[in-house]
């Protein structure tokens, strides 16, 4: 898969860091940085150029592949099964009803640039997403792990800005700005490329998942029964909505010492619950091996709602999650900054 984005403004983007603290150390170096798209969506979506077609793509470290959606794929011209740019494989998926499905996925090449960096001939499956925004025209589909885990991935969501940085760099020395307190949490990245990690909740162990897909927080209902004695459609657990959802507010969530009070969050089906016993030996072709898929561990998904309050530095080749509160002060004279 030929993803990973590169470009010629790669050295022009980067920045010393000096100080003490990072003498010793090969600086950070952004190698892009743009502004979050104003959306009415809780979200990251980020701009992006599909030659001089402008659209936006929803940063989904909670995905797998980056997609398009099949509109933009026919605006652009990459309707499947035309010229070599556009094949298809068979990927093996699951559904929310512990379904295994292993059909063919459609996917395309395009160039894509994103703040200094230009994606040539990249890879994105072709697929209906139904949780994207149907009624804003921009969004062209959604960026995922496969293209994330490439960089470091910074998300200052108070400052509404997203930097990815090169993961050549001394290790641990990554906060850069102003903060009182920084979470540092090391977490397990799985082949679909999550990320999860253990956080207290209510005092309890809960493995986690961080979601930037995600609008909201979720606990699955058979831990949230199990572990917290939550009952739905108590007095406690409330259903709203229709289809209806039931909302827990819990007294605590710690991640790695960052500490969200009061979190109000969804109890959802035990969406992986059978995956391990469905999980079998992957069929030939396809993209990932079943096994080793299995997160039937993670019970809680950090999304939006909580992460929105958070800045949050991603670096996928350390293994680690490094947290600070939001609406951190100025970052210090010294901050890399990315090439004007």
């Amino acid at each position: 898969m030929s993803s990973k984005l590169t470009s010629a403004a790669l050295l022009a983007a980067s920045c010393l860091l000096a100080g003490p603290a990072f003498a010793d150390c090969k600086p950070l170096s952004i190698v892009a940085s743009v502004d979050l798209a104003p959306t009415a969506d809780i979200r990251p979506f980020v701009p992006v150029t599909f030659g001089d077609t402008r659209k936006t793509m929803l940063v989904d470290t909670g995905g797998t592949l980056t997609e398009m959606l099949p509109s933009v794929a026919d605006a652009l011209g990459l309707k499947p099964g035309h010229g070599a740019d556009a094949h298809s494989v068979r990927w093996r998926t699951y559904e929310a009803a512990n379904i295994v499905h292993d059909a063919p996925t459609v996917l395309v090449h395009a160039s894509m640039k994103l703040g200094n960096l230009v994606a040539r001939n990249m890879e994105f499956r072709v697929t209906s997403d139904d949780d994207l925004p149907a009624d804003d025209a921009t969004v062209a589909g959604l960026i995922a792990p496969d293209v994330l885990g490439n960089y470091d991935v910074e998300m200052d969501f108070g400052a509404r800005k997203l930097n990815l940085l090169s993961q050549d760099h001394c290790e641990g020395k990554v906060v850069y700005w102003n903060a009182d307190a920084v979470a540092i949490v090391p977490f397990e990245k799985m082949p679909t490329g999550h990320i999860q990690f253990p956080v207290q909740l209510d005092g309890k162990a809960v493995v986690a998942d961080l979601d930037t897909g995600a609008r909201a927080t979720t606990l699955t209902r058979g831990v949230a029964s199990r572990d917290f004695s939550v009952e739905v459609g108590d007095a406690a657990t409330p259903a709203a909505g229709n289809p209806p959802q039931y909302r827990h507010v819990f007294k605590t969530l710690d991640i790695g010492g960052v500490v969200i009070a009061n979190p109000g969050l969804l109890i959802v089906p035990d969406v992986t619950r059978n995956m391990r016993a469905k999980a079998g030996a992957p069929p030939l072709g396809t993209r990932l091996s079943d096994k080793r898929i299995d997160e039937t561990d993670q019970a809680l998904r950090i999304g939006m709602d909580i992460l929105r309050h958070l800045h949050v530095y991603i670096a996928y080749a350390e293994k680690k999650i490094y947290i600070t509160a939001g609406s951190p002060s100025p970052a210090p004279a010294n901050a890399p900054h990315p090439a004007s």
